[in-house]
């Protein structure tokens, strides 16, 4: 049967049109990743990444010195979800809107592509927040409440962590972006060298960081955990990223922000297995045996990378050799966004199903080029 889908290209190029300035800026933080776009849902694809080089005296003679073998760390990563956004109307709802039934089906494809892409960019944010190595800020406050220095501090954060330094982002949500905008340094030509910021609203970068602006953002959801303390005679030294913790109860789960008492920086957690902490990137301090750490509160995280730093591949569903009932389906590339959509129309008793369909994963290549911005 003749393609159903095809009538309505015109309305569903201007339906994702509208959907790519929603306020979801998932080109400013991902690096879309080619490898992973071959793959089948939750296949895990191995993505090698660098070894340390060391040196070596260069000692003239008649064969060159030999090198050190190095072993290549890899990560697993997989397109863990595949999901569809559907919608389906009758034939005598169709009937009923008679000359606006292609307008309405537009308008609901709308709706789904919007569904579709905020899922999408809120499990890119959270794959951040849940892989950066450490935090900044203090939970519950506006990083930009009176002046920019919040910036200055990720700068620094991002550059001790050897980060690239192109592709840096901070996403801001819309209350930090108001608090930006409210500061003389914004308002005041004279002190931003522009008057568009405050005519146009847009922010321009600070210390190297672009400042794209979300509407969606995740919110973590802290463990349980309480009272525990590290567990071994010795402590643990700088670099050490797996701790050994006894005497609290209850859970600690991926994206946590962890500090120990005897300095204050914020770690961000992998998880709690048995008695073993696993943090996301090395200690910058030494820790001593018995020494208290403490879970910080859940709420708005903020997204603070170096594009690099997150793998991330969307790709349309694969189909059987002869594919499916659909009586139509087609792609479409969003070049805003960066996503592929895969459209389908199925024909069923009395009545037509729409679906928007996508699969995704991605994960933290690099702890070490991402940060969690705590926030309101």
């Amino acid at each position: 049967m003749g393609n159903t889908v095809t009538p309505l290209i015109p309305s569903i190029i201007a339906s994702i049109q509208d959907v790519a300035r929603e306020l979801i800026p998932l080109k400013d933080i991902v690096n879309l990743d080619s490898r992973l776009e071959g793959a089948a849902l939750n296949q895990a694809v191995t993505v090698p990444g660098t070894a340390v080089v060391a040196g070596t005296n260069i000692a003239p003679g008649a064969t060159s010195p030999g090198g050190s073998d190095v072993t290549t760390p890899s990560q697993q990563i997989t397109l863990s979800k595949a999901r569809a956004f559907s919608f389906t109307v009758t034939g005598e709802e169709l009937q009923s809107m008679t000359e606006r039934g292609a307008g309405f089906v537009s308008a609901e494809l709308q709706e789904a592509i919007r569904a579709c892409a905020n899922e999408i960019y809120t499990d890119a944010v959270a794959f951040v927040a849940q892989g950066a190595g450490y935090a900044l800020g203090t939970q519950g406050t506006n990083p930009f409440a009176s002046n920019t220095d919040f910036a200055a501090d990720m700068k620094k954060s991002l550059d001790d962590g050897l980060a690239p330094a192109s592709g840096r982002v901070l996403v801001i949500d819309t209350t930090t972006d108001a608090a930006l905008g409210k500061l003389g340094i914004n308002t005041q030509a004279y002190q931003a060298g522009t008057d568009s910021i405050l005519r146009s609203g847009e922010k321009l970068p600070l210390q190297g960081l672009r400042l794209p602006l979300a509407n969606v953002n995740y919110s973590h959801t802290k463990g349980t955990g309480t009272n525990y303390q590290v567990n071994n005679g010795a402590g643990y030294a700088i670099g050490a990223t797996a701790i050994t913790v006894d005497t609290g109860a209850g859970t600690i789960v991926a994206g946590d922000v962890i500090t120990f008492a005897g300095h204050t920086t914020k770690y961000v957690a992998a998880g709690l297995n048995g008695t073993t902490l696993t943090l996301n990137a090395p200690l910058v301090a030494a820790v001593a045996d018995n020494e208290a750490i403490t879970v910080g509160n859940g709420g708005t995280r903020l997204a603070a990378l170096a594009r690099p730093a997150l793998s991330f591949a969307v790709r349309p569903p694969s189909l059987p050799s002869g594919g499916d009932s659909a009586r139509g389906r087609e792609m479409f590339y969003d070049p805003i966004s960066g996503l592929t959509f895969s459209i389908a129309h199925y024909v069923e008793y009395m009545r037509e199903k729409w679906m928007v369909e996508a699969v995704w994963g991605g994960k933290v290549v690099r702890s070490l080029w991402a940060r969690q911005a705590l926030s309101n």
